[in-house]
């Protein structure tokens, strides 16, 4: 379909969701067949593109940008849809390459026609969710709820979920993040817990922050104070040119929520000070992959939230 028959048929289009997808779709045959003409008006120039996955598979940036080496390297990875589904202006697209034994995840954001906006993950587990009324497409997570504010409404279904983003650990490698969050008196307002799978502490620790300040954003609250047990995260988050490593995009992502119109702050505690996200990083282990909410608190943490709540004491010994 070219561009002229995209804008002809938009008016006839009932279903915007639908409209949207036939976009994605002739991005994806333009990319596929070298058209730069209708690639460049379907794309907006100042496109935001967000990368999940193994800086070798950032095959659509290369297509993209046309940062390959050669045209052979051009031509080497294929985007062949097998599943597309929208959600509002969102639009999920899964596809495996078994050339390159890599699943793939693409969401786009269609505004009038046009792609703002662009997540790509490889060999991730990706659910979509919505938080109350507004949707939230999940970062590299798998089944998303326990609540009824937490409700998934998408699953990839091609990734081995053996390949989850990089809290705390198990002795199996299993990686966990959670946290809280609590009003002005300390009172429970909902609570977090991330099964991550095998993944770095450093990326389980940006991941629980990542999905702190994603909930209390979704949440409505506009004044938030950040309590961070990991001067390795904040030196990283601080930082305004972050190294460009795995965890680069993450950290983009994090300090995108905290330049957003509302009041953060964020310092630095020490691990005993926080008991109560601790317990939480640890109690998803013995839940499935993927973020999960909690609107009341879990009966075997009470004594340890009290005690939080009282400022109970803990001694640390800190050697010059």
């Amino acid at each position: 379909m070219c561009i002229s028959e995209l804008a002809n048929s938009k008016a006839s289009v009932d279903n915007e969701e639908e409209y949207n997808i036939r976009v994605v779709k002739t991005l994806y045959d333009a990319l596929n067949s070298f058209d730069v003409k209708t690639v460049h008006r379907l794309l907006t120039s100042d496109l935001e593109w967000w990368f999940h996955g193994p800086p070798g598979h950032q095959h659509l940036m290369h297509m993209l940008t046309g940062s390959s080496s050669s045209s052979e390297d051009k031509r080497c990875f294929t985007f062949v849809p097998l599943s597309t589904v929208a959600f509002g202006p969102t639009v999920i697209v899964e596809g495996h390459s078994k050339e390159h034994s890599v699943s793939w995840v693409h969401a786009w954001t269609v505004t009038d026609g046009i792609i703002t906006q662009v997540r790509e993950y490889f060999n991730t587990s990706v659910t979509v969710t919505r938080f109350g009324d507004p949707q939230l497409l999940s970062s590299p997570a798998a089944p998303v709820t326990v609540s009824s504010s937490c409700q998934s409404v998408w699953q990839s279904k091609l990734c081995d979920n053996n390949s989850v983003p990089d809290g705390a650990k198990k002795s199996s490698g299993i990686a966990g993040a959670g946290g809280l969050i609590r009003d002005f008196r300390g009172v429970w307002q909902v609570g977090y817990s991330a099964n991550l799978g095998v993944c770095s502490v450093t990326s389980t620790e940006l991941w629980g922050l990542f999905h702190g300040l994603s909930i209390a954003w979704q949440y409505g609250f506009r004044r938030v104070y950040v309590e961070v047990d990991s001067m390795c995260v904040m030196r990283l988050i601080s930082n305004p040119n972050p190294p460009i490593n795995e965890h680069f995009t993450l950290i983009q992502e994090i300090q995108a929520l905290l330049r957003r119109d509302w009041l953060t702050k964020v310092e630095h505690i020490y691990r005993e000070a926080n008991e109560v996200a601790d317990f939480l990083a640890s109690y998803n282990f013995s839940f499935s992959l993927g973020l999960h909410c909690f609107q009341f608190n879990p009966p075997n943490m009470l004594s340890i939230l009290t005690n939080d709540v009282h400022g109970v004491a803990h001694f640390r010994l800190v050697l010059p």
